[in-house]
């Protein structure tokens, strides 16, 4: 996983996996997700960042084109293509781009060395309205990427159930679920407002009623390994873990998945 902050306007990565496991990293201050600047990642030795988030929404098909060539260059050829979210007060969005699958056929058209990806949600799009039509679109989406990657959820029964929608439609593309350790409840409640998942208020008040940072860590963590082992036993073909800058807690859950 990838700890980030920011000095002086720069974008600082620190890149701690020691697996063959995807590294990615993300720069949600601007839709541009890794500046052009920052792709060698401040020359970090015996570091590649192999996966980068792309948003559309907003921008331009030759800014995007851009967008790529920068990355081709740099050897960043995994994609997590996504539309990204339109204005918050309403207002039409600028750019030629509405959906993530435009994107994908944007990235598509540069050639067979990039891996696409997208974004699935188990407990459907925090914008639709009708739960057959969101499971149709997302199987139009996943039949052109090369895999899924979940919003982050609590419920594993949600996960295979969304599985289960989709192969009914004929779609068996992998999705990876991604996994959201409930170190910080606040923080993870106003994320959810936006992207519709459901938090676990029992599990929110044992981590704010611990008496320490480190007995609240111990709980988060324990509950994620709990669905990660779930979700793994049931047949899910990898996970997706959300660090938020916590590295060693992705660290942790790593450790005791036995995934390195």
């Amino acid at each position: 996983t990838a700890k980030t902050y920011s000095k002086d306007g720069q974008y600082l990565i620190e890149l701690r996996v020691e697996s063959d496991s995807a590294c990615s990293a993300t720069d949600t201050a601007r839709v541009y997700v890794i500046p052009k600047a920052n792709i060698q990642i401040a020359n970090i030795p015996n570091v590649c960042l192999n996966d980068s988030s792309v948003f559309c929404i907003g921008h331009t098909k030759p800014e995007l084109e851009a967008l790529l060539d920068d990355y081709d260059r740099a050897g960043v050829h995994n994609i997590l293509a996504l539309a990204g979210d339109p204005p918050a007060d309403g207002s039409p969005a600028d750019g030629d781009f509405t959906y993530a699958l435009e994107l994908v056929e944007l990235v598509r058209a540069r050639g067979d060395h990039f891996s696409v990806s997208v974004a699935a949600h188990p407990e459907l799009h925090p914008r639709s309205t009708d739960s057959k039509a969101d499971r149709i679109h997302l199987a139009h989406k996943l039949a052109v990427a090369d895999f899924g990657v979940t919003q982050f959820f609590f419920s594993a029964p949600d996960y295979f159930a969304m599985l289960d929608e989709l192969s009914a439609l004929g779609c068996d593309t992998p999705i990876l679920p991604g996994i959201m350790p409930l170190t910080n409840p606040e923080g993870v409640r106003r994320m959810a407002k936006m992207s519709g998942a459901t938090v676990p208020e029992e599990l929110a008040g044992k981590v704010e009623g611990a008496g320490s940072v480190e007995e609240a860590q111990a709980i988060a963590i324990e509950a994620a390994l709990e669905l990660s082992q779930e979700l793994l036993e049931g047949g899910a073909p990898g996970l997706h873990l959300y660090g938020l800058n916590k590295s060693e807690i992705v660290l942790r859950l790593v450790d005791q998945l036995n995934l390195r």
